[in-house]
């Protein structure tokens, strides 16, 4: 668990490989606290769509983003995370092409047994517009 305090610290740390725009979203992420990089990954997501951003309270009550894949993490090495990871500094909307495309160019960057059960679990994803990370994550979520 990390505050949005030591979030904007790291990020500032790394503009010039993370860029300026993702830095800019980071530091106007809602002061609270973050419990892995899919939380943060939807936070994200939902201030890049306009949509408001969840209070820490509605955090609390929800399932932590990398556990509720849970048991499906197990068995196919996918969490929220991983997602997360995958798709980190994608432009959204995207329909699932371009989901998969860029998810094909950032599959290096995370540690998976078999990156093709990331890939085929993309291609299971209906063809339709995907306009943050919370419907990606949601989408992916609901197929493993």
């Amino acid at each position: 668990m990390k505050p949005k305090e030591d979030l904007v610290q790291y990020a500032s740390q790394k503009v010039s490989t993370i860029g300026k725009d993702l830095y800019d979203l980071i530091k106007s992420l809602p002061s609270r606290t973050y419990r892995d990089s899919a939380d943060v990954a939807i936070a994200i997501g939902e201030l890049k769509s306009g949509k408001e951003p969840r209070t820490a309270e509605e955090v609390s009550k929800s399932e932590q983003p990398s556990k509720k894949v849970g048991v499906a993490a197990a068995t196919t090495s996918i969490s929220a995370a991983t997602i997360a990871k995958v798709f980190a500094g994608i432009d959204l909307p995207k329909r699932k092409d371009g989901l998969k495309e860029h998810a094909k160019k950032n599959i290096f960057k995370v540690e998976v047994a078999d990156a093709n059960v990331i890939l085929n679990v993309l291609d299971k994803l209906p063809d339709r517009e995907y306009n943050d990370m919370v419907d990606v994550e949601k989408s992916v979520g609901s197929l493993i």
